[in-house]
């Protein structure tokens, strides 16, 4: 009997992460895709506290990378807040929103950006659970910045006689 439940239980993931894909291909804005993401992220715990099968646990992580890639985009995308262009709040655009408005904190929208930035063959090996998501961040942070020059290695100081 307990078997079955899983088994129930395991489908029940996958038919929610089927319907999250689904909701991520159209979805547009900042809350939608954070919301996609979000369930995403309690499907993918929800399946690995209950033994569900790695189908269930690895499609709730494939659709939270996913969301999170496009959140990451999203983002990108979006002029920053500049804050207030006067006395207050009420001189504040309603269009110019900061992160804590829209409902992400700096870590996620890091994370979400820089996910983002990877290359389509390196957010697949994160999709597919190969590679971890700091892992691969972690490549996109070694690699000097565009129009930046690397500095040059310091030489060793030659030993005086």
């Amino acid at each position: 009997m307990k078997s079955n439940l899983a088994i129930v239980e395991s489908d029940s993931v996958v038919v929610s992460m089927t319907r999250a894909s689904l909701a991520l291909a159209e979805a547009v804005t900042v809350g939608q895709t954070k919301k996609i993401a979000d369930v995403a992220h309690a499907a993918e715990i929800y399946a690995k506290r209950q033994g569900l099968s790695e189908e269930a646990i690895g499609q709730a992580m494939a659709v939270k990378v996913e969301a999170l890639r496009k959140l990451g985009e999203i983002l990108k995308a979006t002029p920053k807040s500049t804050g207030a262009k006067g006395i207050g709040k009420s001189a504040v655009p309603k269009e110019n929103r900061t992160l804590e408005e829209l409902g992400i904190d700096k870590k996620t929208s890091a994370v979400a950006q820089k996910l983002a930035g990877l290359s389509q063959e390196a957010f697949e090996q994160v999709r597919e659970g190969h590679q971890t998501i700091s892992k691969a961040i972690a490549v996109v942070d070694a690699k000097p910045k565009e129009g930046k020059i690397p500095l040059p290695e310091a030489k060793p100081e030659a030993t005086k006689p």
